[in-house]
């Protein structure tokens, strides 16, 4: 948050794959609807795939809220947490490599991870209720998303470039909002990426101008 490792995303990335990969195998064990058929697995990534909205139909929602969103954490960070952060002065190519990594190809690498992965429960979880004859309650379904958004933001927080345990629990926290906007616009993917883009440049920018 404070620093910039450039190693950090990809070991990430690496991490997440596998997490994802893990989470999925487990649920599939869980609900043996797709024991056995190839098929029925390749149907549950498909559902799962097509679950993740790209969507800038609600410009408001969609951009702007998530922007306002991450301009209000990252300066009450500034203000309550950390009054500075670590400077930096790149050179023009390095500094155009970080500004890409940081607010492009991290933030949607990422968030397409996280969201697929809420995904994942969400479409995995609809099979398990309709399979055993659950009822499917709001509070069911999103209350095992929010419990895996927490674990996932937990391991993303982790895996980041943390100096204390403070810039772990905001990290965490501010995975926890990506979630959150990816959830509450009907599991669209654009907001929890412009949010994480726009909380990425303003930590580039705070390291320049500091």
């Amino acid at each position: 948050m404070d620093t910039l490792d450039l190693n950090s995303p990809i070991l990430l990335m690496v991490g997440q794959i596998i997490l994802f990969i893990l989470f999925t195998a487990l649920l599939i064990k869980r609900d043996k609807i797709f024991r056995g058929t190839k098929n029925e697995f390749l149907k549950f990534l498909h559902d799962s795939i097509q679950d993740v909205k790209i969507s800038f139909k609600n410009p408001l929602s969609s951009v702007f809220f998530p922007i306002l969103v991450a301009l209000i954490i990252y300066f009450a960070y500034r203000i309550f947490v950390q009054s500075s952060v670590t400077q930096i002065n790149p050179d023009f190519e390095t500094l155009v490599f970080i500004i890409v990594l940081m607010t492009v190809s991290g933030p949607i690498a990422e968030e397409v991870i996280q969201c697929l992965t809420l995904s994942v429960a969400f479409v995995g979880e609809k099979h398990i209720f309709k399979k055993y004859s659950f009822q499917e309650t709001n509070l069911r379904i999103y209350g095992i998303m929010f419990t895996v958004m927490i674990l996932d933001a937990i391991y993303m927080a982790y895996f980041h470039n943390n100096k204390d345990i403070t810039s772990f629990f905001i990290r965490m926290f501010c995975f926890v909002i990506y979630g959150f906007l990816y959830i509450i616009n009907d599991r669209n993917i654009v907001p929890p990426i412009i949010a994480h883009s726009t909380w990425n440049l303003l930590v580039v920018l705070g390291s320049l101008t500091n």
